[in-house]
């Protein structure tokens, strides 16, 4: 339960002015890449990572445990610092993972939990309709500017940045185009 929680309310808890650590480098939840408590399909979700940790990634190009790949996203996305593999968030993040993937054999998927397939077109990029696309559709949640929309009491956005120090840093996934594409065509608006 604490590791749910931790995944629906990560800057409160280890942001930068969170009340148990200090790891986040920016305000932003885990919830916000990982839907649902990472529990929606094709919103980056957990029901097979357990399962298919560790695994080689070439990025790294080591083989890393899942709590490894829990302090890359608090490094790239977040712009942190990792937490001890053996602290109590970690093992309860990593616990709440292990608890939804308890019936994915070792080393499977299971459907959504991968990015959602997409038809990409074949000219470039139109950054001129994006514009009117995310005036139309995205800012009312995001911003006209992209800075996202903080909670009340500003400890976490309710609508993450999509852009800029605050928002996903380069590496992470949703920093990438074609990634971020099949995400936003899966779930947005949310």
């Amino acid at each position: 339960r604490y590791g749910r929680e931790l995944i629906i309310n990560t800057a409160y808890y280890i942001g930068p002015e969170g009340k148990v650590g200090h790891y986040l480098g920016n305000k932003m939840n885990c919830g916000n890449c990982h839907l649902d408590a990472g529990t929606r399909p094709f919103a980056l979700n957990y029901y097979s990572s357990h399962a298919r940790y560790p695994q080689y990634r070439g990025r790294e190009n080591k083989i890393l445990t899942l709590a490894d790949r829990v302090n890359n996203c608090i490094e790239r996305p977040h712009n942190g610092t990792p937490m001890p593999l053996d602290c109590k968030e970690m093992v309860a993040i990593v616990s709440y993972m292990k608890w939804l993937a308890n019936d994915v054999p070792v080393g499977h998927h299971v459907k959504g939990d991968e990015a959602l397939t997409l038809q990409y077109p074949t000219r470039p990029a139109d950054p001129t309709k994006g514009a009117m696309i995310y005036a139309q559709h995205c800012s009312s949640c995001h911003g006209q500017d992209g800075a996202g929309q903080f909670n009340a009491d500003s400890s976490t956005y309710l609508y993450p940045p999509l852009w800029g120090k605050n928002s996903f840093q380069h590496g992470s996934s949703m920093h990438r185009v074609l990634k971020m594409a099949r995400f936003v065509k899966a779930n947005m608006p949310n």
